[in-house]
Parts: C-alpha cells; sequence; structure tokens
C-alpha cells in the first residue's frame, strides 16, 4: 500500500502562486503559513508523513510561505506525485 507524504518547503519572497515543475511533474500550492497549518494537521490526521527541509509550519512565523506538494511513495520506494483531496 502508498504512503501518504506531504512536503513543506519555505516558499521565496519571490513565489506568490501554485505552480509545477515541469521537470518533475509535480505541484506545488503556495500558502500562507495558517493555511500550511492547517494542511499539515490534515496530513498528520490521515496518517501521511509530514516532511520539511527545516521547520514544520507549526513550528514557523506566522509571515511564512510555503510551497506544499503531496506524493506516494510505493513498495520499491518509487515516488509518485499526487494531490490530496481536501482535508485529505
Amino acid at each position: 500500500m502508498p504512503e501518504d507524504v506531504v512536503r513543506f518547503n519555505q516558499a521565496k519572497d519571490e513565489e506568490k502562486g501554485s505552480f509545477s515543475n515541469r521537470e518533475t511533474g509535480r505541484s506545488y500550492d503556495n500558502m500562507s503559513n495558517d493555511t500550511a497549518c492547517d494542511r499539515e494537521e490534515s496530513a498528520m490526521r490521515s496518517g501521511a508523513d509530514a516532511v520539511s527541509s527545516g521547520d514544520l509550519p507549526s513550528d514557523s512565523d506566522s509571515s511564512t510561505r510555503w510551497n506544499v506538494t503531496s506524493s506516494q511513495v510505493d513498495s520499491q520506494s518509487h515516488e509518485y506525485p499526487t494531490r490530496l483531496n481536501p482535508g485529505g
């Protein structure tokens, strides 16, 4: 059974909207810290792993913006981009 992973990366000041990376096929949702905290909580409730290269939204300043992406990791550790359903 695939494992759900939600990744949180702090957005740069110039990054203002959601976007897709053509090389990886991964879509990023650019969101406020409050919205990212809600996504983090939702991920934890659903059993997904919430990972970040630094602090998670719940540990960050309220002015921080985040680029958030969701994926699934299969039994061979291959990661596939997915999008969680609202509340997901």
